[in-house]
């Protein structure tokens, strides 16, 4: 008998670790929620682990306990871990802190909308949702800290945008969303951590705000995005970390800026495709190994700003190019990130599309000649009779210059 009352004894306390909950409150809708106590002075409470959810959840901003009205600021660790009945969640505007793996695995919801009033969201918080299509942040966003693949492994993810609040993707942020397209890194990102994007196999374009910050892209950043075909990093980018664009396969054209210092291994590695590098740095830093694959250096063009062909011909790493070509100033010594423009072709003609009404659009072959200069039309314009099948082109819409390969 005393036997069995030690052993209810020990599993009660067991419970009690587990299950650190101080309460539990029924929301608007009758669902039984566990909270814990945060501090007395202030009466904030979280939402605990333990709760049995299905369909739509709705956690409140308040709750009562025993006559004491508490506010919800935080949703605990594992407080929703695997619940896979629950298709929706609804957080209210007081919530501050989204504590580690709290959404993992809840496998029926399908989009996730971040209050305003976030500003921690932790580790592996959202992992694994494999039908989430959209995360969208409310604005004002406060949030300044996430955690380590924290949006990881969302095959269904679609969209997102990152508030203009976070200075630093973290590790692993996006890691295996297999099916994001686009992102778009605003002005006040410092860092690109390690694995941020990787295996992102779907995305196609990675859209800098002007005005860029963005001074580090660490190791495998992008590596395997294999749907992406160029990138044009913003002029404050100074470190390339390690394999940062590797197994990027349809990765056709990359441009290095001027103030890049040190450049890692592998940093478009395995790609036998890219076919055109333009490295604005006056002085070349030296690169790891293998900074294209080695069937890349023999077929890959390398522009280098005008003057310098010479000295990256007796360069480290950058003499196994065979194809160096200086390019002039007129040509891409003024690339920059700027506003989206969209450049298409259409037999011998080309479109682009994001022009403005009378501003000056002109087409420079890499060599700095021009090609063609006018007026650009609202919407969309088309140059005339300007092009060859596989050459590239600096094209110039008012302040804004991009390069393209036809």
């Amino acid at each position: 008998m005393r036997k069995n009352s030690l052993l209810v004894a020990l599993a009660l306390t067991t419970l009690s670790t587990v299950w650190a909950e101080d309460f539990r409150v029924a929301n608007s809708d009758g669902v039984m929620i566990p909270y814990k106590i945060l501090n007395t002075t202030d009466n904030e409470v979280e939402v605990d682990q333990g709760g049995n959810y299905q369909g739509d959840v709705v956690v409140p901003s308040t709750v009562t306990n025993n006559g004491i009205t508490y506010t919800v600021t935080g949703i605990g660790g594992w407080a929703f871990n695997g619940k896979g009945d629950m298709t929706s969640i609804t957080l209210p505007n007081t919530i501050t802190v989204i504590g580690r793996s709290a959404f993992e695995s809840c496998h029926k919801l399908t989009s996730l909308t971040i209050p305003a009033s976030v500003t921690t969201i932790n580790d592996y918080c959202f992992y694994g949702l494999k039908n989430v299509k959209t995360i969208e942040f409310c604005e004002p966003a406060n949030l300044t800290t996430l955690g380590k693949n924290a949006f990881g492994s969302q095959s269904n993810l679609e969209s997102v945008n990152i508030p203009s609040s976070i200075t630093t993707i973290p590790e692993s942020l996006f890691e295996q969303c297999s099916s994001l397209k686009k992102i778009v890194i605003t002005s006040n990102v410092e860092t690109i951590g390690q694995y941020a994007f990787s295996q992102c196999t779907s995305m196609e374009s990675i859209e800098f705000e002007k005005g860029s910050n963005l001074k580090e892209i660490k190791k495998a950043a992008f590596e395997i995005c294999e749907s992406l075909k160029s990138v044009t990093l913003p002029a404050s980018v100074e470190i390339l970390g390690d394999r940062a664009f590797d197994k990027c396969t349809s990765l056709k054209e990359a441009v290095i800026p001027a103030k890049v210092t040190d450049i890692g291994s592998y940093v478009f590695g395995t790609n036998d495709n890219i076919t055109s590098l333009t490295a604005l740095m006056t002085a070349p830093c030296n690169p790891g190994w293998g900074l294209v694959s080695d069937e890349a250096f023999k077929t890959c063009k390398l522009y280098v700003p005008k003057g310098c062909k010479e000295t990256y011909a007796n360069a480290f790493v950058w003499d196994q190019f065979q194809n160096i070509e200086e390019i002039t100033e007129a040509g891409v010594g003024t690339i920059e990130a700027g506003r989206t423009l969209r450049v298409n072709t259409i037999g011998q003609n080309i479109e682009v599309e994001g022009t403005e009404e009378g501003e000056a659009i002109a087409v420079y072959d890499m060599a700095g000649h021009t090609i063609y200069a006018g007026s650009a039309k609202c919407g969309s314009t088309i140059i005339p009779s300007v092009i060859n099948r596989g050459a590239v082109y600096i094209i110039k819409v008012g302040k804004t210059t991009i390069k393209h390969q036809i």
